[in-house]
């Protein structure tokens, strides 16, 4: 499913709103609905973290960042070196 997201980095899920990030507002976002009561947010091929619906408000959990970023399978390729 794909959802834009407002002026202030929010999304709607079921007329409820969801605050992701003023970083991507504006921006079409990815969920990728994971069975459990969350879905996964994409922004191309990036993880940002995980919605949960379990809860009551509805929240964001933005992904851990360690050294690299969480990309979709079928964009990772081979990494090259920096000149």
């Amino acid at each position: 499913d794909v959802r834009l997201a407002s002026k202030r980095g929010g999304i709607t899920w079921r007329n409820k709103p969801v605050f992701i990030s003023h970083a991507v507002a504006k921006q079409r976002l990815g969920l990728e609905l994971l069975g459990d009561g969350h879905a996964r947010v994409w922004f191309g091929a990036v993880v940002l973290g995980k919605i949960d619906f379990n809860g009551t408000p509805i929240r964001f959990e933005a992904e851990k960042w360690l050294d690299t970023a969480v990309t979709h399978p079928e964009e990772q390729g081979e990494v090259l070196p920096m000149s």
